[in-house]
């Protein structure tokens, strides 16, 4: 029973009161068990693995850094323009030294980019999304696409944006058995240096084969082997590393892809993936296309969802990190004037949201969530507010945003976990 004459109590409930406000200004969830907690926009439901993959390394002082970190992140257009993840490369590496290119599509792929390397493709040349051409392996590679040619030894060239000082770097190309021939063997050529893979790839319908290579300020050229015979070259896609300490971002992104996209990848090449490159972070971000969606179940999704990740923990001891989909408007009909119009948001988008919370804190994982940075800065009608901001943080689509908005979200979510990172000792 509190005394009015004993100042202790009241000092007490005051210092109580004031730890809690402490708490929440900070976005820290308070009372719950050890290794969860939030951030920000970023919220840790206890993931069990995200202490000794991303904490540590991250909380190592720059001085003291011996190792590569990777960050691969999966999922739809919001990671295929690689403009949020080219913002978190760049703070990662301007940290920790550039680690290399990472994962590289097997060409050219119309309307999808990548923000450190260009790539072109030779006439006869086609990368073609392989869940709508299944006849060409047995099989679906990581990145979902697939390179082929003709009987040319054409290829494709991968060109460096930024200037490099020449080094050795290790460059695994994933190859792939045709499904009526064996593959032809892979030339790497680049203005001083070349290397030929290994043709043999036994029966499995996809193997990485590596090559060192002194790589410079130039291009480098994937095609089929002058020398052998054979049909050409099936290539799933290529990663590039350097031998040295540093970071990668890998972007497997998929214009229009939903969660189905990632589990009809081969499980046993993406494993190999995972053994060949381990990363400390594998970042899921899906839901976009599912919130517009007429055949969304919300269910179907949780359960999709869960299956990946358990997927991805049965290879991996990497951290996991889900991220929602943007605070997208659609336009009111007959609000033809962006100033005008608030938009209305998909009908499945709340629901989408929400289900991610539910299967981050069922599986334990980390989920970064771009509404709560759209609201932060003030955008109460999401995408529609950022598309009137100076300069636009969102694009005309209302879908989309703008590289200056893939960037500003892309640096909160690294400032968030580099907070989240300091919280565990």
């Amino acid at each position: 029973m509190c005394n009015s004459n004993n100042p202790r109590p009241t000092r007490r409930l005051l210092a109580n009161a004031l730890r809690a406000l402490a708490c929440l200004l900070i976005f820290w969830t308070c009372g719950v068990p050890a290794g969860e907690g939030r951030i920000g926009a970023l919220s840790n439901f206890g993931d069990p693995n995200f202490a000794q993959a991303v904490a540590k390394p991250l909380n190592r002082p720059a001085s003291e850094w011996r190792e590569v970190f990777r960050w691969l992140q999966i999922g739809d257009s919001h990671t295929a323009g690689d403009y949020f993840t080219g913002e978190i490369r760049r703070a990662l590496q301007a940290r920790y030294g550039d680690g290399g290119m990472g994962w590289i599509t097997p060409g050219y792929v119309k309307n999808q980019r990548n923000d450190v390397v260009k790539l072109s493709n030779a006439a006869d040349w086609k990368t073609t999304r392989a869940s709508r051409q299944p006849g060409l392996s047995s099989a679906i590679p990581p990145g979902g696409f697939i390179g082929s040619g003709g009987e040319t030894g054409s290829g494709f060239r991968i060109t460096f944006k930024n200037a490099l000082p020449r080094q050795l770097m290790r460059v695994s190309v994933l190859q792939g058995n045709a499904v009526d021939a064996p593959a032809a063997a892979v030339e790497l050529q680049s203005e001083s240096d070349s290397a030929r893979l290994a043709q043999d790839l036994g029966k499995a319908p996809w193997e990485f084969q590596s090559a060192l290579l002194n790589l410079g300020e130039e291009s480098l050229w994937l095609k089929k082997s002058e020398s052998m015979p054979g049909k050409a070259p099936l290539i799933g896609g290529v990663h590039i590393e350097r031998l040295s300490p540093g970071a990668i971002v890998s972007a497997l992104g998929v214009n229009g892809a939903q969660i189905d996209e990632f589990l009809a990848w081969d499980e046993a090449t993406f494993s190999a993936y995972l053994r060949k490159a381990p990363p400390n972070l594998v970042v899921l971000a899906f839901g976009t296309n599912e919130t517009v969606s007429e055949k969304f179940a919300a269910d179907e999704f949780a359960s999709k969802l869960s299956q990946a990740i358990r997927r991805i923990r049965a290879a991996s001891p990497a951290a996991i990190l889900l991220v929602t989909p943007t605070d997208f408007r659609r336009r009111s009909p007959g609000r033809n004037s962006r100033a005008n119009a608030c938009g209305t948001p998909p009908a499945n988008l709340n629901t989408v949201i929400d289900v991610l919370h539910q299967v981050a804190r069922q599986e334990q994982t980390l989920l970064w969530n771009w509404k709560t940075w759209a609201q932060a800065l003030g955008a109460h009608c999401g995408t529609s507010t950022l598309a009137q901001m100076h300069p636009p943080l969102a694009r005309e689509d209302w879908i989309h945003l703008t590289p200056e908005g893939y960037k500003a979200s892309g640096e909160m979510l690294m400032q968030d976990l580099l907070k989240l990172s300091r919280t565990i000792r």
